[in-house]
């Protein structure tokens, strides 16, 4: 149960850190006219391929054993 805790609060830190991280760049210089909704999807794919990569390095660094 606290590893499942642990496994959610790591996935909403790593949803928040990589949302602000992904704010700096400047998206409407990119973005066609008639290619925001298709750009929203990417944009969400995008933020879900960060924070599953970046919850994922985190919680394989923690439950690493040295022996």
């Amino acid at each position: 149960m606290s590893y499942m805790l642990l496994k959610l609060m790591c996935y909403m830190l790593s949803l928040i850190c990589v949302m602000y991280g992904l704010n700096c760049i400047n998206f409407e210089k990119l973005i066609k006219k008639d290619k925001v909704g298709q750009f929203y999807a990417f944009y969400s794919v995008l933020v879900i391929s960060f924070t599953y990569l970046m919850a994922h390095f985190f919680l394989d660094f923690m439950t690493i054993h040295l022996f």
